[in-house]
């Protein structure tokens, strides 16, 4: 009750595909039930970690849209809140292709439920300067760093 969101860390994303590698147990997950009944939101965290998956999964137009059909379909389907991307190591050369990932990503989610959330992680240091906000910061709900 003393909580407004939470994330739920389960969409491990594999660069290759855009599918999962592993969903912690979303699937049966009571956590969605349970946290609406106290008012609390339930977004599903996406996570890619590292330059080298992240180059990947990002320059890859179909592991983009697999990962996009793939994610929206698990919130809509448990009716959950939203969906948190945690992509950490974000290199230079795909700061356009995050910027694309994340106004599609809000663009399909948002045309399933015109109230879903999307939130984004920041690296409190963007030494590279790979993440770029102005661009996406309209199509984003809450940005954590």
């Amino acid at each position: 009750s003393l909580l407004s969101a939470v994330a739920y860390m389960g969409y491990e994303i594999n660069p290759a595909t855009g599918g999962y590698r592993s969903l912690y147990d979303w699937q049966s997950s009571s956590i969605v039930d349970e946290a609406h009944k106290y008012n609390c939101k339930v977004l599903l965290s996406a996570s890619c970690y590292g330059k080298k998956d992240n180059y990947s999964f990002l320059s890859s137009s179909s592991s983009k849209t697999n990962f996009i059909k793939s994610i929206v379909a698990l919130v809509t389907e448990k009716q959950a809140d939203g969906v948190h991307l945690d992509l950490m190591g974000v290199p230079y050369e795909s700061q356009s292709s995050f910027a694309d990932l994340v106004i599609e990503l809000s663009a399909e989610l948002k045309s399933k439920n015109k109230n879903a959330i999307l939130s984004v992680s920041l690296p409190a240091a963007d030494l590279e300067n790979a993440y770029q906000i102005q661009p996406i910061r309209s199509y984003v709900d809450l940005f954590v760093v």
